[in-house]
This record gives C-alpha cells, structure tokens and sequence, in this order.
C-alpha cells in the first residue's frame, strides 16, 4: 500500500516486502504485468497506475538510479499461503 501525495492510498499487490531491508526494489517487469504505465523522457521517469493516474515522477540520479520516495502505509499481510504447517 502506497500514500500517494493526495492523501489516498495506491496498492500495487503481488510484490515481496522484506520488513529489514532498508530500501525496497520495484521491479518494471511486474508493474507492466499488473498493467501500469512506465514512462521515460529526459531523464525523467512517470509511473501511470491502471487508471492513468500519476503515482510518481523522479528525476535520474547521477548514478543512474530513479529514487521514489514514497511514504508507504502501515504493513499489512493481505495474503499468506503455508505449504508446510511447521512454519505455523
């Protein structure tokens, strides 16, 4: 779940969240399958939701990298699949 700058609230479902990694990785690949919109002009990068509404605009770093600095929600597991009851 992401806090976008109105105040509403973007869930992009599917990805992995590791709570003790300290920056998350989006990958292009799955935001194209989930059907949004990636945009890159000038060195500029737009993300589009489904909708084709703006979720991000970044500049590149000199590195080479597109920082988004996304306030995310609280946590939530939404989903959970348990193939071994051990791990209960």
């Amino acid at each position: 779940m992401i806090k976008l700058k109105d105040v509403s609230n973007q869930f992009i479902g599917d990805v992995y969240y590791i709570p003790t990694v300290k920056n998350n990785i989006l990958s292009l690949r799955q935001l194209l399958e989930k059907g949004y919109e990636i945009k890159m002009k000038d060195c500029i990068f737009t993300l589009l939701d489904t909708k084709g509404d703006m979720i991000a605009n970044v500049v590149m770093t000199k590195n080479g990298m597109f920082l988004l600095n996304i306030e995310t929600d609280v946590p939530k597991c939404l989903n959970a699949c348990v193939k071994d009851e051990s791990w209960l």
